[in-house]
């Protein structure tokens, strides 16, 4: 959820990491660098890959199937949503470019839609569409849940707009889950999709105190077009 580690933390990841516990996965953005990307890569259980040589923009890019008795019952996209565009004398935030949803296309066409997620860092423009259906909903908590707390209520996306939301729901894509804005905690529904923000998992930059932690996301593996979520705190609280 926007990643500023130190050298120390990140070895205390690798660390973790080659225990065995879990699969570890990596996804790109502003803050991403490489560094951190190959030790991720050299972790014991990494699942995250980056193809050098797929002519695509960006780092990652790839996709994990979840099966289960041989079925493909999820799909992860992980797709790098770049890092900065320069627009004449100033930068400003990146999008996914026209071939990595091209990309997207192609892995369902070859492999077939299922329910799938996608994970990258910076949200797209329907983020702030969903947050003001929801704020005009009265908050309905039927809709979503959550604050968006950064300055004046926004999500922070890239230039322009795109059609990644269009592309993604047509792929089957049930939920998309962001970093970037650290004190943003939101999940809201919106066109059938849900658009979650993850939860600050360091104190490093800006943050709220009270939203340092992970986002848990719970499959289910009879009923592939649910899925729960929770903002898990790690702050230790006082009693």
């Amino acid at each position: 959820h926007g990643i500023s580690i130190s050298d120390k933390k990140l070895s205390d990841f690798h660390d973790w990491a080659n225990k065995g516990l879990a699969d570890v996965n990596f996804g790109e953005g502003v803050y991403d660098v490489n560094y951190i990307a190959k030790r991720v890569m050299d972790s014991k259980n990494s699942v995250y890959i980056d193809y050098l040589d797929d002519n695509l923009f960006g780092q990652a890019n790839y996709y994990i199937n979840l099966k289960k008795n041989g079925e493909v019952k999820y799909r992860l996209y992980v797709i790098d949503s770049n890092s900065y565009h320069r627009a004449s004398y100033y930068f400003d935030y990146d999008v996914i470019h026209e071939e990595q949803l091209e990309h997207v296309k192609d892995i369902a066409s070859n492999e077939g839609i299922v329910p799938s997620l996608a994970f990258f860092h910076i949200p797209l423009e329907e983020y702030n569409d969903a947050y003001k259906l929801h704020e005009e909903s009265g908050f309905d908590p039927s809709i979503g849940r959550g604050e968006n707390r950064e300055k004046d209520n926004l999500a922070y996306c890239g230039y322009k707009e795109t059609e990644a939301f269009e592309v993604l729901k047509s792929v089957g894509v049930k939920g998309i889950f962001v970093g970037h804005d650290h004190i943003n905690y939101t999940d809201i529904l919106y066109q059938d999709v849900v658009l979650s923000y993850g939860v600050k998992s360091t104190p490093e930059i800006y943050h709220d105190d009270d939203l340092i932690g992970y986002k848990l996301i719970t499959l289910n593996s009879s009923d592939n077009s649910s899925f729960g979520l929770d903002n898990i705190s790690t702050v230790a609280k006082s009693v």
